[in-house]
């Protein structure tokens, strides 16, 4: 079985369209949305909370602070 791979580039292939890596993505993100959907016993909300993953997916900016200072430290670092 091969490696996952990382939520960053899964991210950034989703933005160019990859219909794979958004179904990925949302395989990810399932049993967290289960587990708390399941809580209110809500499948209406379950639906919900997938679109709007793949949505928030979608308007992700990569560049943000963030996202910048912890690259470079992993750039310095020699990490990925």
């Amino acid at each position: 079985m091969g490696k996952n791979p990382k939520l960053r580039d899964l991210i950034s292939r989703a933005k160019e369209g990859d219909e794979e890596a958004i179904v990925q993505l949302v395989k990810r993100f399932t049993p967290i949305v289960k587990k708390y959907t399941g809580k209110i016993g809500n499948g209406e909300m379950y639906s919900n909370l997938i679109e709007w993953i793949i949505k928030a997916v979608k308007r992700y900016q990569p560049d943000t602070r963030y996202f910048s200072q912890n690259k470079k430290r992993n750039d310095i670092d020699g990490k990925e």
